[in-house]
């Protein structure tokens, strides 16, 4: 039988039970990663921070999510930024596909231009996006390969100064995913409000050495951003 010490302990350990991350590197660019499973939905996602004494506010994030998706953001701390990924063309819709590779292992290039990873801010149940908020450089490495869109970007904000993602050891990263597209404010499709009523989340925990590293410059160039 349970005490009520016992419930509490369970509860603790299950809210502190996330998914782990492994540093996983192709070609000389290396991410803390996590695979994270969301309602059947495989997304992977990694990440890089330059080292804490380049004063550099920014990271490269290379995300991975069924090409049917409508969005996925990834709310950074209690107190961090919220970063949303999402694509102007819906790849998983009829017209918005392009030429499926035939191998599954072989990417499709993409037009870079339509793919966005912007800075959002909660508003009522949705998060609408800034693209004032952040400077983001879209690598042509993205691509879209067996049901999957690739998103590589690299992201720069005064935001990012002061935020845990960025000094504390460990930060709780909530990663929220779901098939509702964008809906644009703008001609440009640049900024839109992204619908939170259907989707779905998962946590990791990322720690801030792991996902450091020093030759952090070098990936850049080799991304292309």
């Amino acid at each position: 039988m349970y005490t009520s010490s016992g419930f509490l302990a369970l509860a603790i350990f299950i809210g502190t039970c996330f998914a782990q991350t492994q540093t996983v590197c192709n070609q000389n660019v290396c991410l803390e990663t996590v695979k994270l499973n969301i309602d059947g939905d495989n997304v992977t996602i990694g990440i890089a921070l330059p080292p804490k004494e380049s004063v550099l506010n920014e990271f490269l994030m290379n995300v991975s999510v069924p090409s049917s998706y409508g969005f996925l953001s990834m709310q950074m701390g209690s107190n961090g930024p919220q970063m949303c990924d999402f694509s102007v063309t819906r790849f998983g819709t009829e017209g918005g596909a392009p030429p499926a590779p035939h191998h599954p292992h072989h990417h499709h290039r993409l037009n870079i231009s339509g793919l966005r990873a912007q800075v959002c801010t909660p508003s009522d149940m949705n998060l609408l996006t800034n693209p004032m908020l952040a400077n983001t450089t879209i690598s042509s490495k993205s691509a879209l390969f067996s049901g999957q869109l690739q998103i590589v970007s690299r992201i720069n904000s005064t935001l990012f100064n002061q935020q845990d993602f960025f000094s504390a050891p460990s930060t709780v990263v909530r990663v929220t995913i779901s098939e509702s597209g964008p809906r644009y404010l703008d001609s440009l499709n640049m900024t839109a409000l992204l619908d939170l009523s259907n989707a779905s989340s998962r946590t990791f925990l990322f720690n801030r050495s792991a996902g450091t590293f020093e030759n952090y410059t070098a990936m850049v160039e080799a991304l292309g951003v």
